[in-house]
């Protein structure tokens, strides 16, 4: 990208795609979904329908890098593929490098997919939560110093199981299939050129057949 004969950036193949788009693109089972709005994306695709796996550019899934706040996610889904591990609800934006990929990203071969979660807004109390078929979310903003510092909670789950008990089968009956994610953010503001940003990521799958 250049403006008046000036390289401003050399970056190519790189899209970014915010929270507020996630949340307002459809739903799957009552929940905005990040991998599958990615998946929307040109050059982007889904492993299968039941699969929230991406391929770019013919790459298979495992050739993408994911990270978290500068954390690499080693498994970015849930529920055998089904639901993607990062929570629409606290994410800011999603970067996506599809080539040419930077040399900070160790040389990964297909892609990059660089999440980057909301800052605490520490100026009042707030949060929103939603409820589906299947799964249950909330979020929660708590200022520290107003103003000035705030700290971000998280908790996403489902209560699946309950579906597999009404399957007139006893082998599903005594099976499981649930899982678990939280996420933690403190954001503490120096200046108006500096801020300290520390994140805590937990996930738990439960899946027993």
């Amino acid at each position: 990208m250049a403006s008046g004969g000036i390289i401003r950036s050399n970056e190519i193949s790189v899209e970014k795609i915010s929270g507020e788009t996630i949340e307002k693109l459809p739903a799957i089972l009552g929940e905005p979904d990040v991998l599958r709005s990615i998946q929307l994306l040109p050059g982007v695709s889904s492993a299968n329908e039941a699969s929230s796996g991406i391929n770019v550019r013919g790459g298979k899934a495992d050739q993408n890098l994911f990270l978290l706040d500068n954390s690499t996610l080693y498994n970015p889904n849930h529920f055998l593929g089904l639901f993607s591990a990062i929570n629409p609800y606290t994410t800011q934006d999603v970067n996506i490098y599809k080539g040419s990929l930077p040399a900070q990203y160790g040389g990964r071969i297909s892609s990059v997919f660089d999440v980057v979660s909301k800052d605490s807004k520490a100026n009042e109390v707030s949060g929103e939560a939603s409820v589906g078929p299947v799964t249950s979310n909330v979020s929660l903003d708590i200022p520290v110093i107003k103003e000035k510092a705030g700290l971000t909670l998280a908790a996403r789950s489902t209560y699946s199981n309950w579906i597999l008990r009404t399957v007139n089968n006893n082998t599903l009956n005594n099976s499981s299939a649930s899982f678990l994610d939280l996420n933690l953010k403190y954001t503490h503001k120096i200046n108006e050129k500096n801020s300290i940003r520390a994140s805590a990521y937990y996930s738990y799958d439960d899946f027993s057949i």
